[in-house]
């Protein structure tokens, strides 16, 4: 007959007590640790540019108008400037071995400059949790228009 001895502990009571303290050190670290010390954002002139855009698009972007990250779901800052200028379409001539820019009808380029708030590094400007550096590609709606974008520069606002 096996008689079992109150107020031990076995091997298995050791290990979920020890699990149950790691769950709640866990939790209180990850509450009392979000509102530490916040990264200081500041205000950033970004710069988006597209080589080839139908024509139309950008009659729906204006000054003033929300800047998103399509991909990242991101809200981005407002559009400040608007530049539509020909499109830049890439041609290699075989015959010559140079490379020619032509425009193609019924498109264009645009530049859209927009003040967004995020964090300065070394390596660009952080927004939310993205990284954007000068070449990034991404989908930025701006107002109601779609582009297939590049960021062309980033300058920090000076106060």
């Amino acid at each position: 007959m096996s008689e079992k001895k109150k107020g031990r502990f076995n091997v298995i009571d050791l290990i979920i007590i020890v699990v149950i303290l790691l769950a709640i050190g866990f939790v209180a670290y990850r509450l009392l640790h979000v509102g530490g010390d916040p990264t200081p954002t500041q205000k950033v002139r970004i710069t988006f540019f597209e080589e080839e855009c139908r024509s139309f698009v950008p009659e729906h972007t204006h000054p003033g108008d929300p800047m998103m990250d399509g991909g990242e779901n991101q809200y981005l800052g407002v559009v400040t400037d608007v530049v539509v200028d020909e499109s830049q379409t890439y041609n290699y001539d075989q015959r010559t071995g140079e490379m020619t820019v032509g425009g193609k009808e019924n498109y264009c380029s645009v530049y859209i400059t927009g003040e967004v708030e995020g964090t300065m590094t070394g390596n660009g400007v952080v927004i939310g949790k993205t990284l954007y550096g000068v070449g990034h590609t991404l989908i930025l709606h701006a107002g109601t228009g779609k582009y297939y974008i590049v960021v062309y520069d980033i300058t920090p606002i000076e106060d």
